[in-house]
């Protein structure tokens, strides 16, 4: 795998990868370690991105969370691996001393139901969104801010939840877009049942960072081996989707 490169130096790889955020990359990173369990994988991967800096991509908008309330058994096991990732970073990465040390926090994740708010503290300051009420289709580089969904929407979810909040201001703001399912709200994940050599990995509906890390690691075993071998994550194939039956999780925001 070559990094930074703007013309691949092959004509053909073993594994393309469209997409280099953080899913692409959790993949490829998978793929490419020798001291994780796909060490028997030795073929040459290629990562596509159009833009290397990563600027709009979901992976860059995310609120970085990750959380393990969900309803779902198998949801709340791969959210389970992404903490013991995060938390063990370092070994993961063969002590590598040119790997960053994250900057993680670990405590809990309170939803403001029924309003959709979301809220956790960052630092010094506190950060919180939502979905908005009008959440209809836009294109993929449409990044505009709806800035009257703070006065209409969040704070005053907020401030009703905690009166202290009633004198809180916006220090910044920003809008991203969820890879979104419309089927269930889940990731779609696995090979297409009719196209050959082809693999999901998508559609995560928000949840795409916490899951980043038990979803490449699922998709690098099964590039490698032809099954999952430590976490089946069958029940989120594309096979649901071809059926129109969705993967049932109730804690969807």
């Amino acid at each position: 795998m070559v990094a930074g490169a703007s013309t691949p130096r092959k004509h053909s790889y073993d594994v393309v990868i469209i997409g280099g955020a953080m899913i692409g990359s959790s993949i490829a990173w998978f793929l490419s370690d020798p001291n994780s369990n796909n060490a028997a994988f030795d073929g040459s991967v290629l990562v596509v991105e159009r833009d290397p800096t990563y600027e709009n991509s979901s992976t860059s908008r995310t609120n970085s969370c990750m959380r393990q309330q969900f309803s779902n058994e198998l949801n709340i096991k791969i959210s389970q691996f992404a903490a013991e990732f995060v938390r063990n970073f370092a070994d993961y990465m063969g002590n590598d001393p040119e790997a960053p040390e994250l900057a993680v926090n670990h405590f809990g994740y309170m939803y403001l139901a029924p309003s959709g708010v979301h809220v956790r503290s960052d630092g010094d300051v506190y950060l919180a969104g939502c979905a908005p009420d009008d959440d209809r289709a836009v294109d993929h580089n449409n990044l505009r801010m709806d800035r009257d969904i703070w006065e209409e929407k969040v704070w005053p979810a907020l401030a009703h939840r905690i009166p202290a909040f009633e004198r809180t201001k916006v220090m910044t703001q920003w809008a991203g877009h969820y890879a979104y399912n419309t089927l269930d709200h889940n990731v779609v994940v696995g090979p297409h049942n009719e196209v050959s050599n082809f693999i999901f990995a998508n559609g995560f509906s928000g949840h795409g960072l916490q899951q980043s890390p038990a979803i490449g690691r699922g998709v690098a075993e099964l590039i490698t081996y032809n099954e999952y071998r430590t976490l089946d994550l069958t029940p989120l194939g594309y096979d649901r989707i071809a059926r129109r039956e969705p993967f049932t999780e109730t804690a969807i925001i």
